[in-house]
């Protein structure tokens, strides 16, 4: 799930979906997560799915490029490499309550042996199933050199039909390894090889060994809404794991959650496909900000009612943390305590001129102060170098008191407050009044298509004003608003143990089937 860099998010599905998609129209790649109209749907009916347990999938993903989540043997063994610590994984995955693992083959050469070897009988003895996870051409990068050999789903690579007719056979011989699925199905040029006749070669190869086995690909927003997609598709796969991606490319806002499976399930009901949830529980490379626990108990909310409703086969959650190691560069961390307010703007997401997204709040004055300031925080680490587009802003009763293009100045140190001057005094905009309204903004004096950027406020303090929460530490004492999805507020709120919570969020979650 997005495991290489941004040249395969960059592309996305848009690409592939032209050139095979027979009907129906792409999302743009800068919209991947677009939100939808919500629907009243019934429950899906009832479908013969040997593989979705009676509750639902309950699953992790380990995912690519993500933090904590490979459990490997601490050393290597006599032919160099760690392999996948069968015991303590599966201890892991006991405490989370699934029970279902998404088996990744793609990190190490061994994955593949350890899972026929040693993880599915295991796991078939724990009674948990198995989804083996393959990764398209666009995430496989062999090279005959050693050094510069990078991963790769081994050892049958990018022959699908040999995998095809390899995980068949491991699942009659294991049968708690009931599915298999294929990342970024459709992005890069992965759609010159998942041609609708390759897909069915590989249907006609595991269904001949084992009728049972289910086959999934990951579908983002604009090919799960694509009624393109289905008609070339919906014949030679079981069914769409969709990531959810807020309502622009991020893990921090759950609010479309429902809205967006409601318009997916318009579409593979049709074709009585199975839709499963994915949420991002750890890293995800093209998302700004971490996902927190707060953010990752909205996402399951949702999913898991919808799953205890059949209206969803289940939840798969990604990338959750299963050995306990920080999550973030401390960089991009507040200055002080937990919480910071981020302004933001993900990549391969276009803003329009006059876009923004800000928090304030109703700020009592001090009638007896001899006069007024106000100090604030501020950094922006994440910028293209390209003046003229993304302004911070403080704002007193919405008038612009202060702003600074994020080139400007030292981007990657904390400045305070003006960059000239530090702390400001607002005596002339306060003055006289009981109350003002406190807001801190990023404006977009141009649309931009693709600049992704993380500006952020903390640590405030002032003299004359009685300001709640000027460490950002509660995301409650501030209102967020906005006139556009592209350009997000959050304060966000991520602890030290962060991945811990999102562990303990996610089990509590599961347990509660």
């Amino acid at each position: 799930m997005r495991r290489s860099l941004t040249s395969t998010a960059r592309l996305a599905v848009t690409a592939a979906l032209a050139a095979v998609l027979t009907t129906g129209g792409a999302a743009s790649a800068a919209h991947p997560a677009r939100t939808a109209r919500p629907a009243a749907l019934p429950a899906a009916p009832t479908t013969n799915r040997p593989w979705v347990p009676a509750d639902g999938v309950r699953a992790t993903h380990p995912g690519g490029n993500t933090i904590g989540t490979q459990v490997r043997e601490a050393k290597p063994r006599k032919d160099g490499y760690r392999h996948i610590d069968t015991p303590r994984l599966i201890k892991r995955l006991k405490e989370l309550h699934v029970n279902t693992f998404y088996y990744t083959v793609w990190d190490m050469p061994t994955d593949w042996a350890d899972l026929k070897d040693e993880f599915a009988p295991a796991a078939q003895r724990a009674g948990i199933r198995v989804w083996v996870g393959l990764a398209p051409p666009s995430e496989c990068f062999p090279n005959d050199d050693a050094h510069l050999a990078g991963r790769c789903s081994r050892p049958y690579e990018t022959d699908f039909l040999t995998w095809a007719d390899q995980v068949a056979r491991l699942s009659k011989t294991y049968s708690n390894v009931v599915a298999w699925a294929i990342d970024d199905f459709l992005a890069s040029d992965n759609a010159e090889l998942f041609t609708h006749d390759y897909l069915s070669r590989m249907r006609q190869i595991t269904k001949s060994i084992n009728p049972d086995l289910g086959l999934y690909t990951i579908a983002y927003y604009g090919t799960a809404t694509n009624p393109g997609f289905y008609a070339t598709y919906g014949d030679v796969i079981d069914g769409v794991v969709y990531p959810y991606l807020g309502k622009d490319n991020n893990t921090n806002d759950a609010s479309a959650v429902a809205a967006n499976l409601d318009a997916i399930r318009t579409l593979t009901e049709q074709k009585h496909l199975s839709l499963i949830l994915l949420d991002y529980s750890g890293r995800l490379l093209d998302s700004v900000l971490a996902p927190t626990a707060r953010y990752v108990n909205d996402v399951l909310d949702v999913g898991m009612r919808y799953t205890r409703e059949h209206k969803i086969d289940g939840v798969i959650s990604y990338g959750t943390q299963l050995t306990g190691e920080n999550l973030t560069d401390p960089s991009q961390g507040p200055r002080q305590g937990d919480g910071r307010l981020a302004l933001t703007v993900a990549p391969h997401v276009g803003t329009r001129t006059g876009d923004y997204a800000e928090a304030s709040q109703e700020v009592t004055v001090d009638p007896t102060s001899p006069r007024y300031e106000l100090s604030w925080w501020h950094r922006d680490p994440f910028y293209g170098g390209l003046g003229g587009y993304h302004f911070k802003q403080v704002l007193i009763d919405d008038q612009v008191i202060w702003e600074s293009d994020v080139t400007d100045w030292f981007n990657f140190m904390w400045i305070n407050g003006s960059d000239r001057q530090g702390p400001v005094d607002v005596t002339q905009f306060v003055k006289g009044k009981k109350k003002v309204k406190l807001s801190f903004r990023l404006y977009e004096r141009q649309g931009v298509g693709d600049y992704y950027t993380d500006a952020t406020f903390d640590d405030l303090s002032s003299i004359g004003l009685d300001i709640r929460d000027p460490g950002f530490e509660h995301p409650s004492a501030w209102q967020i608003s906005g006139n556009s999805d592209h350009v997000n507020a959050t304060v966000h709120v991520y602890h030290h143990d962060e991945p811990e919570r999102i562990f303990r969020t996610v089990a509590r979650q599961f347990a509660r089937h």
